[in-house]
This record gives C-alpha cells, sequence and structure tokens, in this order.
C-alpha cells in the first residue's frame, strides 16, 4: 500500500473510533482492496446479489470457500505447489461476507 493509502486509511479508523495500527491499518486495505472490486464488478452487474437474499449469498460463501480450500488447503496437505497466488476469490469471499450481512439486516432472506 502507498504512503497516501496507508495515511488516509489513518484517518479513516480514527474518525471511526479503531485505533489506527499496523494491524488494523493493513486490514483495512485489504477491505479498500475488496471495496474496489465490489465497485468495479457491480458496475456490471447493479446489485445482483440482492436476488440471492442471504440464502443464496451464504451458497455463495460456502462456494468461495470450498474454491480456496481446493486450490490452496487441499494441494499444500498433498505436498503439491498451491495455485498461483491470486486472492480474486477472497476478495469475492469477503464482498459475499459482507452481502450476507447487509441481506440479513434488511430481513432479504430469498431475493427481492
Amino acid at each position: 500500500m502507498d504512503d497516501k493509502t496507508h495515511d488516509i486509511i489513518e484517518e479513516f479508523l480514527r474518525l471511526v473510533g479503531v485505533t489506527p495500527e499496523e494491524s488494523t491499518i493493513e486490514q483495512m486495505g485489504v477491505m479498500v482492496e475488496a471495496i474496489k472490486l465490489f465497485e468495479e464488478r457491480n458496475a456490471r452487474y447493479n446489485d445482483l446479489w440482492k436476488r440471492d437474499g442471504w440464502l443464496g449469498n451464504v451458497f455463495q460463501l460456502t462456494h468461495k470457500a470450498s474454491r480456496i480450500r481446493r486450490l490452496f488447503f487441499d494441494k499444500a496437505s498433498r505436498g503439491e505447489a498451491a495455485a498461483t497466488p491470486d486472492p480474486d476469490d477472497a476478495f469475492d469471499l469477503i464482498n459475499y461476507a459482507i452481502f450476507f450481512i447487509r441481506c440479513l439486516r434488511e430481513s432479504n432472506r430469498t431475493g427481492i
């Protein structure tokens, strides 16, 4: 993360009442990457995730988690090289977790 982004995140964390330590700054930096990906994809899909409700987003969460397990954990446990370190599925996992929370808070069980 560049210095400007670091400083902005540090200030943001202060404003929302989170202590801006290096660990919390790095954590938010990953979330910023996830929201950038959300913004990019949502421009194409226009909140399509809402149609699945929280129930469908649970399915998506488990699907993404299973994919990560297959690509990284399962291969490593067999002594194989892990997949190319592309965090795309992990960023999707973060965003689907947020979609789940948003749908749950809106009582959107099966879609709108």
